[in-house]
């Protein structure tokens, strides 16, 4: 049987065409492992690095301990718990501006997956943008990726006026909670959400917001207590005023959340009460009754009637939470209680005694042991005992 000349070149092109195909996958398998195995590598001595340091640490060796942490994160950049390990080591030397430029690397080098996020976001219009780093982009459209944690969201949002020195039109995408509260508070700024943002123009720039003190050049030494930079709508801030008593001083209460170790017992906020001329309201529900304590709870269904309301306040008594990021981003003053170790680590970095340079008029009440919420109440109490005197002129 005699093969057409077409054909047989046609098998022998289909059979080459299947061993190169082959070699190729193979190539890219092996690739992939070799990729792989540099990344599992980087773990590896990220970890051991980091179990150093935490050796050195039991050792009192703070020195040692932040060489490995070093290497640690110049094995694994985007790893954050080396950063914040770092950071607090920095705290304890006394050295503020190390322990602040370690917290703003961090958030710059674990910003990845909200940079990666912000250029395919799926909104159609948005092609591509450039990633900003500070350069002049006068006239130019900036996409600032601010959808966090609410407290993070808060926590930043306070760098946007800065970049009206850049002369760009500023679109900020935030948490849809957040959206009528940043709307009323940076007029110049146009904000969206996943629910709206169809109407957002393509943008040539983009930045997570988390990133921009580095961009920005904010030091520990420019790192001042802003003022009131979200503003609730006057309209709601005089409904929620009637409210109050007019001869109190206002105490606002938020105790506990979806973390056990950072809720305090009812109980023990309850026993301010003894505390002359103050009036104690809760923002959350309190699930029983209670006669020290009004519960205004159906007055926050939001985050901007929640503003309104805190706005009214004398003083903000909260545990870690986004109620005391948005109570001094309000301007009222928060009282933190903090664990012995915080979880946010923004109360331990930029911190000055028992004040923080995050927010103005803010006051950070510390366990001095794990668990001990007890004496943390007691200098609560004073302190409210001291703030009453101040008001009357007493003693």
């Amino acid at each position: 049987m005699r093969h057409h000349p077409k054909s047989v070149l046609a098998i022998t092109l289909s059979v080459a065409a299947s061993i190169w195909w082959a070699s190729v996958q193979n190539y890219s398998s092996n690739a992939d492992e070799r990729i792989y195995s540099r990344q599992e590598c980087a773990e590896d001595l990220c970890k051991i690095s980091y179990d150093l340091a935490q050796f050195a640490l039991y050792r009192n060796d703070t020195n040692g301990a932040i060489a490995h942490l070093k290497k640690a994160i110049d094995y694994k950049p985007s790893e954050l718990l080396p950063y914040q390990k770092l950071s607090a080591c920095y705290q304890e030397l006394a050295h503020y501006e190390q322990a602040l430029n370690v917290y703003l690397a961090a958030r710059h080098a674990t910003a990845g997956n909200s940079a990666r996020r912000a250029a395919r976001d799926r909104r159609a219009l948005l092609q591509n943008p450039l990633p900003w780093q500070g350069e002049n982009i006068t006239g130019k459209k900036l996409y600032v990726d601010a959808d966090y944690s609410l407290e993070d969201s808060i926590c930043f949002l306070r760098f946007l006026p800065l970049l009206q020195a850049f002369k760009a039109m500023v679109f900020c995408k935030v948490p849809h909670s957040l959206l009528p509260l940043c709307n009323n508070s940076f007029p110049s700024v146009q904000f969206f959400s996943d629910g709206t943002a169809e109407h957002t123009p393509s943008c040539d720039y983009y930045v997570p917001i988390t990133c921009l003190p580095l961009f920005l050049n904010i030091t520990l030494k420019t790192l001042t207590p802003s003022k009131a930079y979200l503003v609730a709508e006057q309209t709601q801030v005089a409904a929620k005023k009637t409210i109050f008593s007019s001869d109190k001083i206002h105490i606002g209460l938020w105790w506990y959340n979806h973390m056990p170790k950072n809720t305090i017992p009812l109980s023990l906020l309850q026993d301010l009460a003894v505390t002359p001329n103050i009036e104690l309201y809760a923002l959350q529900p309190m699930h029983y009754s209670n006669a020290n304590i009004i519960d205004l709870s159906s007055e926050c269904h939001t985050v901007h009637e929640t503003a309104a309301l805190l706005a009214n306040l004398d003083v903000m008594i909260a545990i870690d939470s986004p109620v005391a990021h948005l109570a001094g981003a309000v301007g009222t003053p928060v009282w933190l209680l903090a664990k012995h170790v915080p979880d946010d680590w923004r109360w331990s970095v930029a911190r000055v005694e028992n004040t923080s340079a995050w927010y103005p008029g803010m006051r950070i009440f510390q366990q001095q042991k794990a668990g001990d919420w007890l004496s943390v109440i007691a200098d609560v109490q004073e302190a409210l005992i001291d703030q009453h005197f101040q008001a009357t002129g007493e003693r």
